[in-house]
């Protein structure tokens, strides 16, 4: 489960972070929840998303 606890984390480093978390989905197939404001990362992150 990933937090927004990154602010102020440069573009680069954001991109790298959502390539390692499909990485270990699909290496480990294992679901991945992460918790963002920013949709725009989450629509490239998750397959589904949900929105409270």
């Amino acid at each position: 489960m990933g937090d927004e606890r990154r602010r102020g984390v440069d573009v680069r480093i954001e991109g790298e972070m959502v390539e390692l978390f499909k990485k270990i989905e699909r290496k480990r197939g294992v679901c991945i929840i992460v918790m963002r404001e920013d949709l725009g990362v989450v629509g490239q992150t998750g397959e589904r998303v949900g929105v409270t």
